[in-house]
């Protein structure tokens, strides 16, 4: 369990041709299935964030977050640092309410907040329409049974945004630090 403040290294990245999954703490890296799969197995570590923008582009994603959303509303517009937003409510198909604000003038991502009121609530949910996947589709979950329940509020925040620019091909490529091991399964 992450701490706030604490940091920890945990980067997706695929090379053109494969997927691949670094964590610093233990300095290993792994190939995965496939992008969606590395994607998939982040989103636990990220809290999430790492599924949001992708699953908006991926044409093979398991489901976008904004697309799964049910009881939708549209709320007063806000601003959000500097820009107008959309601001839309919604549950995502485990219960969860999020939020969304969206820029009025050019529709982009800003900000996504989603509460968890009951994480064993959640993880019930969550294993329910896990049984509805196929084997492939499937995460393996740890067992958190004797998990104190807790609650959440978790924000990601999209700052700096540009569009239109050339983005050079090293901001694509990473590689592990020296001594980082391939193995199966990260630990």
């Amino acid at each position: 369990m992450m701490l706030q403040g604490q940091k920890s290294d945990h980067v997706l990245w695929n090379d053109g041709t494969e997927t691949y999954t670094y964590l610093r703490s233990v300095n290993q890296y792994k190939k995965d299935v496939n992008l969606n799969m590395g994607i998939v197995a982040a989103t636990g570590i990220s809290g999430g964030a790492s599924y949001t923008i992708p699953s908006l582009m991926l044409e093979n994603s398991p489901g976008s977050v904004i697309a799964a959303l049910s009881n939708l509303a549209l709320l007063p517009q806000e601003d959000f640092e500097g820009t107008q937003c959309y601001v839309i409510t919604g549950k995502n198909p485990m219960g969860l309410d999020y939020k969304l604000w969206i820029g009025v003038n050019d529709y982009l991502f800003r900000k996504c907040e989603w509460t968890v009121k009951s994480y064993q609530e959640a993880r019930k949910q969550f294993e329910s329409t896990l049984k509805t996947k196929t084997i492939e589709d499937r995460a393996k979950l740890p067992d958190l049974s004797a998990m104190p329940d807790h609650s959440s509020v978790t924000q990601e925040i999209h700052r700096s945004i540009k569009v239109n620019e050339t983005i050079s091909d090293s901001t694509f490529k990473f590689t592990p630090p020296g001594g980082a091991r391939l193995v199966e399964n990260l630990r």
